[in-house]
């Protein structure tokens, strides 16, 4: 046993922690602040029946409603150290304005209604708190939007 411990502490001492990349997601959910016409004052988004989304890459994230109108769904999120890689998805009907830390995410089109895009939000991204910003534009009918960003980051 006591050979045991003296090998983990050994192994232990051998490792570089600057080195090692933790890599996270964040994603779409209930725990999205949401501002708009169903939520006029603010609160949890709400979950949709949304299955339209051409792809069963979104069946395991949850669907959130928009309406009629744009609606904003805002989430903070940490990253620990050194972001080195985000990859941000989004499937929104119809189109996403979106923003992080303030900074507009031009890489999104608004010509591309009801499909999944992606795009490399490295540049926005910061060590600590970080805030995501989707605002939902829809022109008719009841709607949805999910999302999945990929974040890997170092130690400082």
């Amino acid at each position: 046993m006591l050979f045991l411990l003296f090998l983990i502490s050994a192994c232990l001492g051998c490792l570089d922690f600057k080195a090692m990349n933790f890599t996270f997601y964040v994603q779409s959910s209930v725990y999205d602040y949401a501002v708009g016409p169903g939520l006029p004052n603010g609160g949890n988004a709400v979950l949709s029946e949304c299955t339209y989304t051409g792809s069963n890459y979104w069946d395991k994230y949850q669907a959130l409603v928009t309406t009629t109108k744009n609606s904003t769904f805002t989430r903070n999120f940490y990253i620990p150290g050194k972001s080195i890689y985000g990859l941000l998805k989004v499937f929104i009907d119809d189109y996403p304005y979106v923003y992080i830390n303030d900074l507009f995410v031009s890489c999104f089109k608004k010509n591309r209604c009801c499909i999944t895009q992606t795009c490399d939000v490295t540049e926005f991204l910061k060590p600590g708190l970080n805030v995501l910003v989707i605002e939902g534009v829809n022109s008719v009918g009841m709607a949805c939007y999910r999302y999945d960003l990929k974040v890997s980051s170092i130690l400082i």
